[in-house]
């Protein structure tokens, strides 16, 4: 009866401890392993020097990334097709969020665009023109990145001609997706050994603040620039046409003005690809 016993509890045991085993593997969280680019990369808005696609998808986000590295830089891609991701992406810009020791801390970060030049808003109806796109594309180069967590930098905000080699352009495609690009070298994470071990980032497209409804333009079906500059994200002057103040360009589009969207981010985890 006793060796009966034991083998009914061992065949019990054996597939709830292996189902225990496999239970804590799916939870688990896997960091992604990255690879170097296959070639030059020039950071210029375009998904061309990364292939047909983007290495990595967030299904609950809805987001096309890659993450690379070589030998000098740390690259993040994304590309989205959706017109309330792009409109966020070109209003509040997406936050870059790295910490060498794997934790879910935002140790070093960027943002882009941020601060001067135009604040953009979506008013009237119709879809936009590729000119249009293009015109919103180009204007996010006299704004601002910022920066947080780099001892090497003084400046909470640099422009997207600095001496740190931060290089950043975001670009529509043919396809109409928008393509954020942003290279950032090593040497200004100080990592040294952590270079070996897990890191962890954060994408986020920032969302949008509603604007006060006096300041909404009137609806229009072209681009167009108001010297007044409400409804009021601030910034730090630069790119306005009176007094300082920002430029509000309003485009027509999908999205009405004085209309909040929400932040979208996820964290993750990578190891770096070995210095080619």
């Amino acid at each position: 009866m006793k060796k009966v016993y034991t083998y009914l509890l061992c065949a019990v045991s054996i597939p709830l401890i292996s189902a225990g085993i496999c239970s804590a593997q799916s939870t688990a969280s896997t960091a992604l392993a990255l690879n170097a680019p296959k070639g030059a990369i020039t950071v210029d808005g375009s998904s061309q020097d990364w292939g047909d696609s983007l290495s990595y998808y967030n299904p609950e986000k809805k987001i096309h990334y890659t993450l690379a590295n070589d030998k000098t830089n740390l690259y993040l891609v994304v590309k989205t097709k959706d017109p309330v991701q792009q409109n966020d992406i070109l209003t509040s810009g997406i936050t870059f969020s790295v910490d060498t020791k794997g934790r879910k801390k935002s140790a070093f970060s960027t943002t882009f665009p941020s601060g001067g030049g135009p604040n953009f808003s979506m008013s009237g109806r119709g879809e936009e023109t590729q000119q249009q796109k293009a015109l919103k594309a180009t204007l996010t180069r006299i704004k601002k990145i910022k920066v947080d967590g780099f001892k090497d930098i003084n400046d909470d905000d640099i422009s997207t001609s600095n001496p740190y080699a931060i290089q950043v352009a975001i670009n529509y495609e043919a396809d109409g997706g928008l393509v954020y690009e942003e290279a950032i070298p090593l040497e200004l994470f100080h990592a040294g050994e952590l270079a070996k071990g897990e890191w962890s980032f954060n994408i986020k497209l920032n969302g949008i603040e509603a604007a006060s409804p006096q300041s909404a333009p009137d609806a229009s079906t072209s681009m167009s620039s108001s010297g007044g500059g409400g409804g009021g994200r601030g910034g730090k002057g630069g790119g306005g046409s009176s007094g300082g103040r920002p430029t509000q360009t309003s485009i027509s589009g999908l999205q009405p003005q004085g209309v909040s969207t929400p932040s979208i981010d996820f964290w993750g985890k990578f190891s770096l690809a070995k210095a080619q």
